[in-house]
């Protein structure tokens, strides 16, 4: 008999309160600052697409990166775009990636992890990953301009919220920052000069 897998669909929801997020939550045009312009046009995104395929639309600001920047690296973080041309940094890919190793790690955990992530309801979204670390959205309220980011290391156990948008995160990735209470500190390669690098 097949063992009964139980999901909690509230179990990332209920770690966040709305009123912890750390403002402002739009900080492209100071990411974009820093990053220069790309050296070559974005291929377009059709967003529409975008939210039929994941059944929910991304934070603006994503959408605002994404448009200008497309798939690339942030200094040594990967962040992934819808069709990407490269598999690895192809979001549609990396969320059915996600959806392999968490369904294969669950496989292992006494009693099962009851963590969802996309598609499962309540599931975090993945947007990136750097050396063994994921990136995603807690999809914690109607408003996914208000989603904060959380990370979590190849054990899948271990997660910390920094309660900061998509951009607030990049930014403070861009000035050395750390991710926020708990969190492994970021910081981009040697802490300076950080260019944006197209996926390949």
């Amino acid at each position: 008999m097949q063992a009964v897998v139980f999901i909690y669909r509230k179990y990332w929801t209920e770690m966040h309160q709305p009123a912890s997020m750390k403002r402002p939550l739009d900080c492209f045009e100071q990411v974009a600052a820093v990053l220069g312009e790309p050296g070559a046009p974005a291929p377009e995104v059709d967003w529409d697409e975008v939210r039929q395929q994941l059944g929910v639309a991304p934070p603006a600001d994503y959408r605002r990166f994404v448009d200008r920047f497309g798939a690339g690296w942030v200094g040594a973080l990967r962040v992934f775009a819808p069709r990407a041309s490269t598999p690895s940094f192809d979001l549609f890919r990396q969320v059915e990636r996600v959806t392999e190793l968490t369904t294969e790690f669950r496989g292992s955990t006494t009693p099962t992890f009851p963590g969802p992530y996309h598609p499962q309801e309540g599931g975090l979204i993945v947007w990136g990953e750097m050396d063994g670390l994921h990136f995603f959205w807690n999809p914690a309220g109607a408003d996914p301009d208000a989603w904060p980011v959380m990370i979590s290391d190849e054990s899948w156990l271990m997660t910390f919220t920094p309660d900061k948008s998509f951009t607030l995160f990049l930014a403070d990735y861009l000035a050395g920052k750390n991710a926020g209470s708990g969190a492994p500190l970021l910081s981009p390669d040697e802490g300076v000069g950080v260019r944006f690098v197209p996926a390949s």
